[in-house]
């Protein structure tokens, strides 16, 4: 049975995600569809019953979300996209893009090296590596976002100068944070069989298909491998800079 409590949920996540600059096309079409939603957990997709399972913890991290009120909603963030990616694929599973995604896929993931053996189940790795990819990133994006929000705020209240010289050291390492995890490139799983939970991940990066094909269509382009390109964490950055040159450089 449909949870109007949990779809109400989603629907609030997708509205709280757009106005701080996440890309929420892929998540409107998944809450255009025929899916139904529900609370329970952990947070999962059935595509044999277009359903969407939602932890209550994940969709209460994500309730009236905000950067400058951190509450682990990297997480939330980081798991609704994972699964919202799983349920799109299936929403579109009949469209020419998804197919030839999906086959290129399974082509790329066959018999890839696992930390344990080979693949033997491509399309398992294929489905992981993509959902994984797109949740991996928009958690990256809201950790820094989150981050130099806070930084801000907290020097708008004139700490001690031994504890601002602490603040703008850590403001520094937020740029080499969101690009170290914006360069991650290996994800994907499978397990030994549909009875097992055992996550064997796959050693082989992401093909330059898959990265596209979610870079553009899924994340809309916004949210890059580059700090510069940024939007909202950049502003903030070059605020700071600007007010605290020369301990943040220009």
């Amino acid at each position: 049975m449909s949870d109007r409590a949990a779809r109400q949920g989603f629907v609030d996540f997708i509205v709280r995600a757009e106005h701080f600059g996440l890309p929420v096309g892929m998540l409107r079409d998944v809450a255009r569809s025929d899916y139904t939603y529900r609370q329970g957990g952990p947070t999962s997709v059935s595509p044999w019953l277009d359903t969407m399972t939602f932890e209550p913890a994940d969709l209460a991290s994500v309730a009236n979300m905000s950067p400058s009120k951190p509450r682990k909603e990297a997480r939330g963030v980081q798991t609704i996209y994972h699964e919202a990616t799983h349920a799109w694929l299936d929403v579109k599973k009949d469209t020419a893009e998804v197919r030839v995604l999906r086959q290129q896929g399974l082509e790329y993931y066959k018999e890839a090296p696992l930390t344990a053996g080979r693949a033997d189940d491509p399309e398992r790795i294929f489905e992981e590596a993509i959902a994984s990819y797109v949740g991996h990133r928009t958690a990256a994006y809201w950790q820094a976002l989150e981050e130099l929000t806070i930084i801000s705020d907290t020097l708008t209240t004139k700490p001690t100068p031994d504890a601002q010289a602490r603040i703008l050291a850590h403001a520094k390492t937020v740029r080499a944070t969101y690009e170290r995890l914006m360069g991650e490139r290996v994800f994907g799983y499978q397990t030994p069989g549909w009875w097992s939970s055992q996550q064997i991940y796959t050693k082989r990066i992401v093909s330059s298909q898959i990265k596209t094909f979610a870079d553009t269509r899924l994340l809309e382009n916004r949210l890059p491998d580059q700090f510069a390109r940024t939007g909202s964490p950049k502003a903030i950055w070059d605020r700071l800079a600007r007010d605290h040159y020369p301990a943040l450089g220009k």
